[in-house]
């Protein structure tokens, strides 16, 4: 028979390590992709808002300034 120990089979810490290495891929490919989209981005220029349609009185916004509130507390002569 074989008198010679056989070697322990390191499976878990073979597990952890080959996730790492494929994690670590996973993510340089995603940064790889996140720069190349930043590029894109920057060498398209920039995006330039337009004024909402004018013409369209639903669209058009007022700023009527709200009510005064009677919101001073502690003020017991009446003047704000």
């Amino acid at each position: 028979m074989n008198n010679e120990p056989q070697q322990k089979r390191n499976f878990w810490p073979a597990l952890f390590l080959g996730a790492f290495v494929i994690g670590a891929v996973l993510w340089g490919v995603w940064m790889y992709n996140i720069v190349q989209k930043t590029r894109q981005q920057q060498q398209n220029g920039f995006f330039v808002p337009t004024a909402p349609n004018q013409t369209n009185p639903s669209a058009m916004t007022t700023n009527i300034p709200a009510a005064r509130t009677n919101s001073a507390v502690g003020n017991t002569n009446g003047t704000n």
